[in-house]
């Protein structure tokens, strides 16, 4: 087909102009110089609980209110609570929507709602034991299913607050997910794999959080390494 004169005459005067103002602009493709964006080093601002905290944590769900204007049984599903994110890493929102049928046996079924990613995650026997625990008659563990799942979050992280006060911790919810990556890293797991348990979109992500722990880990290895030659 024969492009018709104006078009034709439109072309020509696009090149020209493009080739006047901007040399080598049509010739050459700078895409290729650009290069991709920096995410920024947040390993600065990622908390973790000790194993001092975590103790102290666990020993005041014992003290908790059994009983108030949430439910009954609170010790029970507060614990639960506790050790599903200490030992899953996942995020409060999805663990408050957290179905009983993604418990088989000691495997947590993980479909993490900001990413969509689907997983299984071996638990400790103390946290499958714990949310088998919890007899309610809805099935969710943390959430009765009606109403809004912000609402049961907001619930749940004014409960964490109150635990975290009888335990005299300074925390938030989120700082059990910081632990759970950092103590995958720290034994040995590859950052890759770690990346894939915390459902994020990509390892870089996982590596401007946790490079920290990523670079002691390496020297670590390379001490290791030293001692075998010496």
């Amino acid at each position: 087909m024969v492009p018709c004169p104006r078009t034709r005459t439109l072309s020509v005067y696009a090149h020209s102009w493009a080739s006047a103002n901007r040399p080598g602009w049509i010739d050459k493709n700078h895409a290729r110089a650009l290069k991709p964006a920096k995410l920024p080093d947040m390993s600065t601002k990622v908390k973790v609980f000790t194993n001092e905290q975590l103790q102290k944590i666990l020993e005041a769900c014992d003290t908790y209110p059994e009983r108030n204007s949430y439910g009954h049984n609170n010790r029970t599903r507060i614990r639960a609570l506790v050790l599903t994110l200490r030992y899953s890493g996942m995020r409060i929102g999805d663990c408050i929507g957290l179905q009983k049928a993604h418990l088989q046996d000691d495997k947590l079924f993980l479909n993490t709602q900001k990413t969509g990613s689907k997983i299984f995650v071996p638990l400790p026997e103390s946290a499958a034991n714990a949310l088998e625990k919890i007899t309610n008659s809805s099935s969710y563990f943390f959430w009765t299913g009606k109403g809004l799942r912000k609402s049961a979050v907001a619930n749940w992280q004014r409960a964490l607050r109150k635990l975290f006060e009888l335990a005299e911790v300074k925390g938030n919810p989120h700082m059990f997910r910081h632990t759970f990556a950092t103590d995958l890293l720290s034994k040995g797991i590859p950052i890759e794999d770690v990346s894939v348990l915390l459902g994020h979109k990509s390892i870089r992500i996982t590596e401007a959080y946790y490079s920290h722990w990523i670079k002691a880990r390496r020297q670590r290895l390379e001490e290791r390494v030293r001692e075998i030659w010496t």
